[in-house]
């Protein structure tokens, strides 16, 4: 599940080369993209795509609310 809703105060990214993944605790941060990617898909378990979003729109990862499937593209 992804989030594009902006996040609050994260931990800063590591100096160095860019690095796309970042780690933010429950929850990992696409730099590149801007997303936001649940980190462990076995707490929600196995859901077709209408239960996947009913799971997302109640979800609060990391203190952050407006969780959503990812689109076709954004998986790609």
């Amino acid at each position: 599940l992804v989030s594009g809703a902006p996040h609050g105060p994260a931990a800063p990214v590591p100096k160095g080369p860019a690095k796309r993944f970042v780690d933010r605790g429950e929850y990992v941060e696409d730099t590149r993209t801007g997303l936001l990617w649940q980190k462990d898909g076995k707490s929600s378990g196995r859901k077709n795509y209408y239960e996947a979003a009913d799971y997302a729109a109640g979800l609060r990862l990391g203190g952050l609310k407006g969780w959503r499937v990812p689109t076709r593209d954004e998986l790609a």
